[in-house]
C-alpha cells in the first residue's frame, strides 16, 4: 500500500471523526460558529469601510481642484480683476476657470438638498458669495498649502480651500480608525481563539476514556490529535465563510441605501466591495484561528493524557 494511499486514508479518517464530534456538540458547535463569524465580520465591515474611505481619498489626493470664496458686496470690476490675476498665475490652468455667481451657487445647493430644496425658496436672494473654481497645470503636493494660503491674503479673497486639505484630514482620521481597528481585531481574535481552545478542551475531557483506550492500544499522538486539529479548522473555516456572507449582506444594503441617497439629495456615493485579496484574508484568518485554538488546546491538556 502506497504512502499516499495511507496518508489520504489518516486524514479522511481523521475529518470524519471530526464532523462525528462536532454533530455530537450542535449547541456548543453553532455557538462557537457564531462567536467566529461575528469576530470576522466586524474584521470584514472595518475593512469594507476602510477600503471605500482609502478610494475617496486617493481620488481626492489626485484631483488637483481648488476653490477660491470671493467677499460679499465685491463690485463687478473687482470680480474681473480677481479672475484675470487668477488666470495669470502660471500653476492656474486658465481654461479651467469657471466663475459661480451666487444665483448659480443656490441652484446646486437645491440640487444637493433634492426635495427639501423648497426650503430655500423663501429666502431673499442668494445669501452664497461668488466663488472661482478651477484646477492647476500639475501636480504640487507640499506648494499646494503654500498657494492656497498665499492666494487668502489676496484683496476681495475670503478663503481658499482645495480638495487635497479634505483628503489630509480624511487620512489623519483612517489613520486612528486602522489603528483602533487593529487593536480591537486582535482582541476579538484572541478571545475568538480561547472560546475554541476551551471548546475542544472539553471535546478532550469528554473522550478522556476513548483516549485512554487508544493510548493502551498503540495509538499514536498524531492519530489521535488530527481530528481535533480538524475539528478547530472547520469550525473557523465554516466561520470566515459565515462573515464573508453577511458582509456581503452588508455591502448590498449600503448599496441600496447609497442609491436613495442620491435619489433624495443627488448625492453620487460610489461603493466598492471588499478585494479578492481582503476576502481571502477573512478566510485565513478564519482558518488560522481554528487550528491556533486547536493547538493551544492540544499542547495544554492532551499532554496530559499522553504524560500519564
Amino acid at each position: 500500500m502506497s504512502v499516499s494511499w495511507l496518508s489520504y486514508k489518516f486524514h479522511y479518517r481523521a475529518m470524519r471523526q471530526a464532523w462525528r464530534h462536532l454533530r455530537a456538540r450542535v449547541s456548543s458547535y453553532w455557538a462557537v460558529l457564531i462567536v467566529i463569524s461575528m469576530a470576522l465580520t466586524i474584521h470584514g465591515i472595518f475593512s469594507l469601510l476602510l477600503t471605500n474611505a482609502e478610494a475617496m481619498l486617493v481620488n481626492w489626493q489626485g484631483d488637483n481642484r481648488m476653490i477660491v470664496f470671493v467677499k460679499r458686496d465685491i463690485s463687478p470690476q473687482q470680480i474681473t480683476h480677481l479672475r484675470d490675476r487668477l488666470a495669470r498665475q502660471p500653476q492656474i490652468d486658465a481654461k479651467t476657470i469657471v466663475t459661480v455667481d451666487p444665483d448659480m451657487a443656490m441652484s446646486r445647493l437645491k440640487g444637493m438638498v433634492g426635495s427639501e430644496a423648497a426650503l430655500l425658496n423663501d429666502l431673499d436672494g442668494s445669501p452664497l458669495p461668488y466663488t472661482f473654481e478651477f484646477r492647476l497645470t500639475r501636480e504640487l503636493s507640499t506648494e499646494l498649502n503654500t498657494l492656497a494660503h498665499d492666494m487668502a491674503t489676496w484683496p476681495n479673497v475670503d478663503g481658499v480651500t482645495h480638495d487635497r486639505q479634505w483628503a489630509q484630514r480624511l487620512d489623519a482620521i483612517l489613520h486612528v480608525f486602522r489603528q483602533a481597528g487593529l487593536v480591537l481585531t486582535v482582541i476579538l481574535l484572541s478571545v475568538v481563539g480561547l472560546i475554541i481552545a476551551n471548546t475542544i478542551k472539553l471535546t478532550i475531557i469528554a473522550r478522556q476514556d476513548e483516549i485512554n483506550v487508544m493510548l493502551l492500544m498503540g495509538a499514536t499522538r498524531s492519530f489521535i490529535r488530527a481530528p481535533f486539529i480538524y475539528e478547530g479548522v472547520i469550525q473557523g473555516v465554516t466561520g470566515a465563510l459565515l462573515a464573508i456572507i453577511l458582509t456581503t449582506l452588508l455591502y448590498f444594503g449600503a448599496l441600496q441605501e447609497a442609491v436613495r441617497l442620491e435619489t433624495a439629495f443627488g448625492l453620487t456615493l460610489p461603493i466598492h466591495f471588499l478585494p479578492l485579496s481582503k476576502l481571502l484574508l477573512l478566510l485565513t484568518m478564519g482558518t488560522l484561528l481554528g487550528l491556533v485554538g486547536a493547538l493551544f488546546s492540544l499542547s495544554r491538556f492532551l499532554k496530559m493524557e499522553f504524560s500519564r
